[in-house]
């Protein structure tokens, strides 16, 4: 009986943090979307390149435990291109913007998984 009850609450626990996850997510991608445009119009602008990074640390660093391993993965090359700017001229890589939009896409179809 112990060990139904615990695996509800741990099964419950889980559901809220997924949920919370998924709303964050969706503040995420509307962030994303905003810093994508002003990082196209000045591709070495700081503070975005900055808060893309933070913000694309945090999805790389929970998605895949929630059971979305593709986006953490995808989130993760953000976060890694970031880090490996050119040191010279601060430019991130030409490919960059591309991953942004295909974390933002995966961000904005995102459902909650069956398995947790």
């Amino acid at each position: 009986m112990q060990h139904t009850t615990d695996h509800a609450r741990i099964s419950a626990g889980l559901a809220r943090i997924q949920q919370s996850f998924l709303t964050e997510a969706n503040l995420r991608c509307a962030r994303l979307r905003v810093l994508r445009q002003q990082l196209s119009e000045m591709t070495q602008d700081q503070a975005a390149l900055k808060e893309i990074g933070q913000i694309t640390h945090k999805i790389a660093g929970t998605a895949a435990t929630l059971g979305y391993p593709e986006l953490g993965a995808q989130a993760s090359e953000i976060d890694d291109a970031i880090d490996q700017r050119d040191p010279a001229t601060g430019a991130p890589s030409p490919d960059l913007l591309a991953k942004i939009d295909s974390v933002i896409s995966a961000l904005a179809m995102l459902k909650p998984s069956t398995q947790v």
